[in-house]
């Protein structure tokens, strides 16, 4: 006999379950069941009843992923190159990184034209 929040499965493991109106679910499924209907017993040795019941079911869409998805196959790299230097040679040379901020500023520096690069140069 199983009650409420029985575990099923191995000892001490297993898949938690609850009943809803002699309905055996995962918890998830729980929340979604809804219209129960009893029917008349199936056969006389048994005793089993079939239920019916409304559970919504579908496919939850995905949403679209932020990161780019490139070609670099048809990746032209002598543009991005050349497109990555030329954007290098845009940073003052003698200026000296010693702070925390500078290296900041430095590695945003350098992001921005690796994306510059790619946006020229790697079709997506």
């Amino acid at each position: 006999m199983l009650s409420l929040n029985d575990r099923i499965g191995k000892p001490g493991g297993g898949v938690l379950i609850v009943i809803k109106q002699n309905i055996k679910a995962s918890q998830p499924l729980y929340s979604l069941i809804s219209n129960v209907e009893t029917h008349p017993t199936i056969g006389k040795i048994s005793g089993h009843k079939p239920l019916a019941f409304n559970m919504p079911i579908g496919i939850e869409s995905k949403p679209a992923s932020p990161r780019l998805s490139l070609n670099f196959n048809t990746a032209n790299w002598s543009k991005f190159r050349n497109k990555f230097n030329e954007q290098l040679m845009l940073w003052n040379k003698h200026r000296h990184i010693t702070t925390s901020s500078d290296i900041e500023e430095y590695t945003t520096f350098i992001t921005n034209n690796i994306t510059t690069a790619i946006q020229k140069a790697i079709p997506t």
